[in-house]
């Protein structure tokens, strides 16, 4: 660049002082040309301003010019200003066109004029004054609309002629020519600096992004994309040799299956924009990447573009297979807890018809001792009905028949009573004698209330009360039977009783969450709804309401094959 400089100053100096002023003009535009060829290869708007003020230097054959300019796109911000010579490093140019009063004349007086002749207008002698002083001797304004943009200024002819008429007209046509060459240069400024922004931005993104054009031809890419089909092709690939490549060659068949079509169509369609999940095949793997792509519709009505997004999540999809298969061992420790529940409350019921058994034989009432035999008969097929569905853990069969809930919360409760958890505590009820039977599934009642029960004397226990206590009371209207199981154990903790509800919830030590397993299912199939009441401390109060006159029909076969819900603690 420096050496086309010197060769422009140089060209620009007339061999002769007869030039006729046709000719110089033309030699200058020619300058002015070469000036905007060097510029669109190397956009330095500085550089390109220093090569201006040398190239007018050498064209009217002066030791000092200056060129100040402002940005026509900015509101604000300082104007860019060079010189040579004395005007290098004089501020005065700068302080000329942030005048107002200057502004006003210039745009009054759009052509170049004499220092000295600005001396005749009064407002401007203080501001000619400074500029003669510094050695201007002629000066254009650049002008754009109603805004001064810029000032040129020329100092003192080499052979210290005065400057003609045909040198301040040949000023005033360059002036013409410079203006929409300055104010298109800032453009051009402008729009490669936010090009550079734009592909900086796709740079810093993890993902890679493909800007397809109407044509099915690649107009952008990002770094990540090029290293994506350096991956999947095994090729030496950079931004200039995929560029304007087509879809076909992007994303070829053999590294990419199907993906080339699956692009086309989506340009195709309107408002269209998708996410899913496609393979890319390396030269030994296989890579899973969330491809992403929209179509863009051109506000000037063209046709539409599409913009591909690629996200290479191979490793993710791994580990949530390898969580997938964590998740499965899990579930069956958590199926073999669950389980053990349930056998350890049936063997409880048993040993307690067993513990009856023996107390009615040592009285020798032998009638008591086979009607609790019985009840431990009943106790083994509901164990047995139990373990029958175990190999579907989560189906829940709920066959329901007229019954009395009374009948089953007696039978549960005698049951209770001996087992030694409750030695300590005080079981009372208030049962309501005028409560209509209605559809339940008994063994699936008596399940419900055990869990509830034992629940409420292990928070006795945590408690260490010595006055245990807890109430089972039942009450009802024509449309409604409610169920209440009260303690006054240790209560429920106000953060824990808003995720009573919740999977694997346990306020236990050694609890693991499934105390209560099934009893919100059996809960829904019942058409009930719970209610909590808890202070901690002061125990817990849990009210079952069943509806009487559910929408299901009452000879249906309630199946839960949905995925479990826990409940409670």
């Amino acid at each position: 660049m420096a050496q086309t400089i010197g060769e422009l100053a140089r060209g620009m100096q007339p061999s002769t002082v007869g030039y006729r002023a046709v000719d110089r003009q033309t030699l200058a535009l020619d300058a002015l040309s070469k000036l905007t060829w060097q510029f669109a290869k190397e956009p330095d708007f500085r550089r390109l301003v220093d090569v201006l003020v040398l190239t007018i230097s050498g064209q009217f054959t002066v030791g000092n010019a200056f060129a100040v300019v402002h940005n026509p796109h900015m509101q604000s911000g300082e104007p860019l200003c060079t010189g040579s010579g004395k005007f290098m490093t004089d501020t005065m140019p700068v302080e000329m066109l942030k005048c107002p009063v200057c502004q006003d004349y210039f745009l009054q007086h759009p052509h170049p004029i004499r220092v000295a002749d600005l001396e005749d207008f009064h407002a401007l002698r203080e501001a000619a004054t400074r500029a003669y002083e510094s050695g201007v001797r002629l000066v254009t304004p650049l002008l754009l609309g109603d805004r001064v943009i810029g000032l040129i200024g020329l100092g003192e002819k080499v052979t210290r002629k005065p400057f003609g008429d045909d040198e301040v007209d040949l000023l005033a046509t360059l002036a013409n020519t410079i203006t929409p060459f300055i104010v298109n240069s800032f453009l051009f400024m402008e729009i490669a600096s936010l090009n550079a922004w734009y592909l900086d931005i796709l740079d810093s993104v993890r993902q890679g992004v493909f800007v397809i054009g109407s044509d099915a031809k690649l107009q952008k890419v990002n770094s990540v994309g090029v290293e994506i089909l350096k991956l999947c092709c095994g090729e030496t690939i950079d931004m200039e040799s995929v560029f304007e490549s087509p879809l076909e060659t992007l994303f070829p068949e053999t590294s990419f299956p199907g993906w080339s079509r699956q692009f086309k169509l989506a340009a195709g369609r309107r408002n269209m924009r998708q996410s899913e999940h496609l393979v890319a095949k390396t030269a030994d793997s296989e890579r899973i990447f969330k491809v992403g792509f929209s179509r863009v519709d051109q506000g000037d009505g063209g046709e539409a573009g599409l913009v591909i997004t690629l996200d290479d999540v191979t490793a993710i999809k791994e580990s949530e297979e390898r969580l997938f298969d964590l998740e499965k061992f899990a579930d069956k420790g958590v199926m073999a807890s669950s389980i053990a529940h349930e056998l350890n409350n049936f063997l409880g019921m048993i040993l307690g018809g067993v513990e009856l058994t023996r107390f009615a034989l040592n009285k020798g009432n032998v009638e008591k001792a086979g009607a609790a035999l019985d009840k431990v008969m009943a106790n083994g097929e509901r164990m047995k009905r139990y373990t029958q569905g175990l190999t579907d853990f989560t189906r829940l069969e709920t066959r329901k028949k007229i019954a009395d809930i009374n009948a089953v919360i007696a039978d549960v409760l005698s049951f209770v009573r001996v087992q030694k958890k409750f030695t300590r505590i005080h079981i009372s009820t208030e049962l309501d004698a005028g409560l209509p039977q209605f559809e339940i599934d008994t063994d699936q009642i008596a399940q419900l209330l055990l869990n509830l029960v034992n629940n409420a004397a292990d928070a006795i226990q945590e408690a260490g009360r010595d006055d245990g206590k807890v109430t089972v009371v039942t009450s009802g209207d024509k449309d409604s039977v409610t169920l209440t199981v009260s303690d006054n154990g240790c209560g429920i903790p106000p953060n824990v009783k808003e995720k009573l509800f919740m999977t694997h919830l346990t306020t236990k030590e050694n609890g693991h969450g499934y105390g209560l397993v099934t009893c919100s299912r059996i809960i829904d199939h019942h058409h009930a709804v719970v209610t909590v009441d808890s202070e901690e401390g002061q125990g817990a109060t849990f009210r079952l309401q069943f509806d009487l006159h559910p929408e299901e029909p009452s000879d249906a076969v309630a199946s839960d094959t949905s995925p479990e819900t826990d409940s409670f603690v």
